[in-house]
């Protein structure tokens, strides 16, 4: 039995669907006062193996639009997102609209600078170098939301889209996204003046999800210690991850929520490093539209306080 897509007019506004919260974020600084897009997934579930409730897969099937990041990240909605016409979704791993996309990079490569400048900085050879991505595979690394001016690139989007779904409301659309796009300007540009001023050195991360963020600001990745979120690394990896940094290079150890504090102190165990956790996804932010101005400053002040 196919599917039942509502016209807008009969719910007086547009069904939106959206996955994780900063992207939910975006669209409800355009959607504004109108109304309140449906978020699909709590930041604080792990996208990668989310299992949407029945109630979730029929705000999937009903809705004008629903935006997603891609099967890379939310694995778990995969197969029914392929189900969803691709007139109702926003896809954005595909190329349909001109955002900043980064490939998937390596355990032990160095990206602490932006791709045209010869400097790479520091020498550290960690282990996992020639790995390929044994989950990812190759193609786009998914964390997109995590670099501003995708968020300004999306914001436009989405008022141009939901200005096409609900023409009675464009102007407000349009209007909402131009005020948010003005303030994130402002913000990313207080965010690189602090981020320059702590000089922060150089950090290793359990896993690699931030070079979104790294480019955007210019901060000094050192390596990841491993490139699968699902899968912890080994006794001998541990060891020569923390040979590795034993020469006080690094600077910071992060470590996503999801690790034990067990295996957070075990690596870092001895070594004159600073340990914080990272959050991508603002598990402990309210979802909302100030959902995203949050996370970015919480991630800012955790990278400008590795110095």
């Amino acid at each position: 039995m196919p599917w039942l897509t509502l016209p807008v007019a009969a719910a007086d506004h547009p069904r939106v669907a959206v996955s994780i919260a900063p992207l939910h974020s975006w669209v409800s600084q355009v959607s504004g006062d109108l109304w309140e897009p449906d978020l699909l997934l709590s930041a604080q579930v792990d996208p990668h193996n989310a299992i949407l409730r029945p109630s979730q897969r029929q705000r999937v099937e009903q809705a004008d639009w629903v935006v997603w990041v891609g099967p890379q990240l939310e694995t778990g909605l995969e197969a029914l997102m392929r189900r969803v016409e691709p007139a109702r979704k926003w896809t954005l791993t595909e190329d349909d609209v001109a955002l900043v996309r980064h490939e998937f990079r390596r355990a032990g490569e160095l990206f602490a600078l932006p791709e045209e400048s010869e400097d790479h900085g520091l020498d550290i050879d960690f282990p996992g170098a020639e790995q390929a991505l044994p989950r990812h595979g190759s193609g786009t690394d998914p964390h997109l939301w995590l670099d501003p001016e995708n968020a300004k690139r999306a914001l436009a989007h989405i008022a141009d889209h939901l200005s096409e779904l609900d023409p009675a409301n464009a102007r407000n659309y349009q209007a909402n996204a131009e005020s948010a796009i003005a303030q994130l300007t402002e913000s990313a540009a207080v965010w690189q003046a602090r981020l320059d001023a702590a000089e922060p050195r150089a950090y290793v991360v359990f896993h690699d999800g931030y070079q979104y963020f790294d480019r955007r600001f210019g901060l000094p990745f050192a390596g990841a210690i491993t490139l699968n979120p699902e899968q912890l690394p080994g006794l001998r990896t541990i060891n020569e991850m923390r040979s590795a940094m034993a020469d006080n290079t690094v600077g910071c150890l992060f470590a996503e929520v999801q690790y034990s504090d067990r295996l957070v102190a075990t690596i870092g165990s001895g070594l004159d490093l600073d340990i914080q956790r990272l959050d991508a996804l603002g598990a402990a932010i309210e979802p909302g539209p100030d959902h995203y101005h949050q996370l970015m400053t919480d991630l800012v002040d955790s990278f400008a306080s590795c110095a």
